[in-house]
């Protein structure tokens, strides 16, 4: 019997294209989350505060996991793909560009000095 060649999925180009777009959605969830931390702590200087933090990202995500096991079986996949990634870029567009706002404010600040 012949041996099966596990990267063999890797010459689909449409898997390849899924690949790199769930490993570039999934790094900019993870830096936000890190930047949203960090801004908080910056602003309060409190842990207790970065905790709330944690907390109110792990509720929802336990709440609705519970509901979206359902809508697995009853939506075409295509939709449970884009629609979360499109709600995602949606509501942190304006936290994106506050913090370039801030970040543009910073650097002429510190040029000006």
């Amino acid at each position: 019997m012949a041996e099966a060649n596990p990267y063999a999925v890797l010459a689909i180009k449409d898997f390849r294209f899924f690949i790199a777009a769930r490993l570039l959605v999934t790094l900019a969830i993870l830096v936000q989350a890190v930047v949203v931390g960090w801004q908080v702590y910056e602003i309060t200087k409190d842990p207790l505060s970065l905790g709330l933090i944690g907390l109110a990202e792990a509720i929802p995500a336990i709440t609705v996991s519970l509901y979206a096991g359902h809508l697995a079986d009853i939506v075409e996949r295509k939709k449970i793909l884009r629609n979360p990634i499109l709600l995602l870029i949606l509501f942190h567009l304006p936290a994106s560009l506050r913090l370039k706002a801030q970040l543009t404010s910073l650097q002429n600040h510190c040029g000006n000095v």
